[in-house]
């Protein structure tokens, strides 16, 4: 397999989605209200969309 770092496009949101429901789940247990630690897919989607990512 070979790794690489590229823009990301709508078919990667739900995988991007759950890696960063990963990332951040030590913060949802803290309880620390950051938008990305509540992510859905329709944020990831819209970020996908109107930003690089």
């Amino acid at each position: 397999m070979q790794e690489g770092i590229r823009i990301a496009s709508l078919s990667d949101a739900p995988r991007l989605l759950e890696l960063t429901h990963r990332a951040y789940e030590s913060i949802r247990e803290l309880g620390l209200q950051f938008p990305a630690a509540s992510a859905d897919l329709e944020m990831v989607n819209n970020n996908i969309t109107n930003n690089l990512c």
